[in-house]
Order: C-alpha cells, then structure tokens, then sequence
C-alpha cells in the first residue's frame, strides 16, 4: 500500500466499520466524491478487502472465545446447578448442542461433532504425511547431488511410488 495516503487508509478503516461515504468524508475532511473515486481505485479496494478480512477474522475469533464461555457455563450449570430442573435442562443442551442427541431425543451414535474430528484427524495425517515425503524428497534430492550414483535412493523409490500422481 505505498501509494495511497494516511488519509485514504484511514478512509478504508472508517469504511469497513460500516461508516457511510458521507460520515467517512466528513471524518476525513475531504468531499464524499472524493471517497468514491478512491473505492474505484483497485490498491484502495485491496486495503478494503484486507481490513475486512482481518476484522472477520478477530470478529470470528471473538465468537469463538465467547462459545468456549459458553460452553464452561454450560458445563457448570450441569455440575452446579442450584436445582435438579437446572442441571437436568443444561445437560440436555449440552446433549443437543454436541450432536450426541437429535431433536427427537434419540441419542446417535456417529455425532456430527465425531464425524468432524475424524474428517479433521485425517486430513491432518494425509497432510503430515505429505510433508514427511517432501522433506524425504528434498533431503534425498540433496544426497543425490553429492553422491557419484546415479541410481535412485530406495527411499525415494518408496515414497514416489506411495506418493499420488500430480
């Protein structure tokens, strides 16, 4: 963002904050056609883009860190609940909200919350897998380089012929 001034990135700021042309214009001490030439321009429409990215990500971060609340709370009504009633109806919304009841309050077996984690431990394998074989290839590619043979190593035999087609 090297060409465009203090003035139009605090305009972008204003702007992503849901501020109108007008209001950011006048925040800004410039006229709002001023502002509207700057959201036609493609470097001022990146900042924009970027600032909302960013604030979608603390915003997504903040729900995040109010649902583990939320969830403590939850789990402290069902453990300290000053009632029966209490306890029994947090339990239930924790029995509802984990996918381990439907609406109809019959207990699944293979949750939604259990089908995630498992596509998630997956993924991560195939992705650790991935990595260990490219670094496999670099360090072997390396060997290769200082080695008079010309042969393949058998390790890197191995893992291209595990390794999927590109």
């Amino acid at each position: 963002m090297e060409t465009l001034t203090p003035r139009q990135v605090r305009a972008a700021a204003l702007l992503v904050t849901g501020r109108t042309a007008r209001d950011v214009a006048r925040e800004i001490n410039c006229t709002p056609e001023t502002i509207s030439i700057w959201r036609r321009d493609p470097e001022f429409q990146h900042l924009v883009l970027q600032l909302k990215a960013e604030a979608m990500t603390v915003c997504r971060d903040m729900i995040s860190a109010a649902a583990l609340d939320a969830a403590h709370t939850l789990v402290g009504l069902v453990r300290e609940g000053r009632s029966e009633e209490v306890r029994r109806r947090a339990a239930l919304d924790v029995l509802n909200l984990s996918g381990i009841r439907d609406r109809s309050g019959i207990l699944t077996p293979g949750t939604p919350a259990e089908t995630e984690l498992r596509k998630a431990e997956e993924i991560r394998l195939e992705d650790t897998r991935n990595w260990v074989l490219a670094q496999l290839r670099l360090y072997q590619q390396k060997n290769i380089c200082q080695c008079s043979s010309p042969q393949t190593p058998v390790l890197l035999k191995a893992s291209m012929a595990s390794s999927p087609p590109d």
